[in-house]
């Protein structure tokens, strides 16, 4: 059986319910809308998301124009509708990046700038092509047409022309073409601020690059680069002028002496090259050589030569010819009844010592005398040597004695070394010339470790690798200083005026410290830099103008 309805008692109930509360209701529970994430973004989304937005906001800016341009022709309910959709737009673009933003401040506005950048890439190569048609169809332009359209494809950093005024007229024409255009999509408002930004840049960049160079020095060579990290890493000094002509350089210079930056430099080049010259024929760096320290490193060399005195008798076939000097015998062969030539190991052991003692002799005394003939005798010495050495090369290899070979080569490239630093010796000082190993190198010697570092140093650095004892006075306090030093002090009325006289010593040493050498080596200009003095299109007013307005 149903039971009965009371209406008593369900309006009793009615009266004891709690009452319906709208803004308890709201605040239990917060509506969400969109696409608004409700936790922290991840970074890679966040990036993501600014690069779309910058994109969008390109695509926004054009239909603007669109709408613009609709209004302007009379479409007016078009024109609007799409300003109004591209207000909308933003909004909601607004609203999307909005905790993004607040995650990730710096990283989405740098990701929303090269997402507008991206966008706006094309726009110089599309404007140029209308340009570059009008060339096309009118020959008789296209010497006007053609830097044009370069200069606008390029932000007006390129146009082909030889620098005057027409190049400067054409590349404002240029870069304010883009830049207007470029503005128009990211604010039409702008359009104006965009022109005159665009036209200005080129010719900002030409200071920015005047200034640069001045301060960072004409551009290294690759070469050039080698040269100074080669001399570096040998431990030699370079006047900076000479590795990088910055204005910091010249000026240090300019207050020092560059006569005696040079010296000062030299000084302490002599040390690394002499000590190089050591190193390369195996002798501590601190023995100080000389012809009688060369004799005893040539007669170390000479033993492995020893080790092939006992081998016995060589043939001598082939039309092989050596030297008068060497005793060459005639023996029968008993088999065959016929006479053959022999010669004994230890005789062209013999005869290789003392063309080598007659050549180091004649050397020297060319050294002293410069006669031509004995010049000629000292050639004549070095020949036979090196003929006896490639017969015995030959009979080593011939015989399987590789490791004999392989001693006697190095024997023979240790000898070789003494006689090119003995070259360059001053036999007084100890001193080695790198000047005359670079006179070396130049008529195609063949130098190999410290020798051939120290010749390519003073091949490129003449004046840091002048010899101590032909420079004269070294550098020190000049009377120049002295009258500096009583100068500043007549002229400020303090003794203190006298701290002028360690003004160039002062500089003189700050140019050959480590504080400057170790910053002759140019560093790589940043990209951006580069593509900013090149001329890539949106490195113009398409990113100036986002930079300006980006949003805090």
């Amino acid at each position: 059986m149903m039971a009965k309805f009371d209406p008593d008692a369900y309006l009793k109930e009615s009266a004891t319910a709690p009452a319906f509360d709208p803004d308890e209701y709201l605040g239990a529970k917060p509506q969400t809308r969109g696409t608004v994430p409700t936790e922290q973004p991840g970074v890679l989304k966040s990036i993501g998301a600014a690069v779309g937005r910058g994109v969008g906001e390109i695509g926004l800016g054009a239909q603007k124009l669109v709408g613009m341009g609709l209004e302007k022709l009379g479409a007016e309910k078009a024109g609007k509708f799409l300003q109004e959709d591209v207000a909308r737009g933003k909004q909601k673009l607004e609203a999307e990046m909005a905790p993004y933003r607040a995650a990730y401040p710096t990283t989405t506005g740098i990701a929303q700038f090269m997402g507008e950048t991206a966008a706006t890439l094309p726009i110089g190569g599309v404007l140029a092509k209308p340009i570059q048609a009008i060339g096309a169809a009118i020959p008789s332009a296209a010497r006007v047409t053609a830097p044009l359209a370069q200069s606008i494809a390029s932000g007006g950093f390129q146009t082909g022309l030889q620098p005057g005024v027409a190049n400067m007229l054409t590349r404002a024409a240029g870069g304010a073409s883009l830049g207007g255009s470029t503005a128009a999509l990211i604010n039409p408002e702008e359009i104006g601020t965009g022109a005159m930004i665009g036209a200005a840049l080129p010719g900002i960049s030409n200071v920015l690059a005047g200034a640069r160079k001045l301060v960072r020095g004409t551009e290294q060579s690759p070469q050039m680069r080698a040269a100074i990290q080669s001399a570096r890493e040998a431990g030699y000094v370079i006047p900076p002028s000479q590795a990088r002509d910055s204005v910091i350089n010249k000026t240090l210079e300019g207050v020092a002496g560059k006569t005696s930056v040079s010296q000062a430099a030299s000084l302490k080049n002599q040390t690394v090259t002499n000590k190089l010259a050591n190193e390369t024929i195996g002798i501590s760096p601190d023995v100080q050589l000389t012809p009688e320290v060369l004799d005893t490193v040539r007669s170390e060399a000479g033993k492995a030569y020893q080790a092939v005195a006992g081998l016995g008798d060589f043939a001598v076939t082939g039309g092989v010819k050596l030297p008068a000097e060497v005793n060459v015998r005639s023996v029968l062969d008993p088999y065959v009844m016929t006479p053959s030539n022999k010669v004994d190991a230890s005789e062209l052991v013999r005869a290789w010592k003392q063309a080598n003692s007659d050549a180091t002799a004649y050397y020297r005394a060319y050294g002293r005398d410069a006669n031509p003939e004995t010049l000629a005798k000292a050639k004549y010495a070095t020949d036979s040597a090196k003929k006896i050495d490639d017969f015995l090369s030959g009979q080593l290899k011939k015989a399987g004695l590789d490791d004999m070979l392989d001693a006697l080569k190095a024997a023979r490239v240790q000898i070789a070394k003494t006689y090119s630093v003995e070259n360059a010796l001053n036999p007084v000082t100890g001193n080695v010339d790198a000047k005359k190993l670079a006179a070396q190198l130049e008529k195609g010697k063949v130098l190999s470790g410290g020798l051939k570092t120290a010749g390519q140093f003073a091949s490129q650095f003449k004046q840091a690798a002048q010899m101590p004892e032909k420079m004269g006075s070294t550098p020190g306090f000049s009377p120049l200083d002295v009258l500096m030093a009583g100068g500043a002090s007549a002229a400020t009325g303090s003794p203190l005026g006298a701290a002028a006289a360690y003004l160039r010593p002062g500089a003189r040493a700050l140019s050959t410290s480590d504080i400057i050498q170790n910053r002759l080596l140019q560093q790589k200009q940043a990209d951006f830099y580069n593509r900013l003095m090149q001329g890539g299109p949106t490195y113009t007013t398409g990113t100036v103008l986002p930079l300006l307005e980006r949003p805090e």
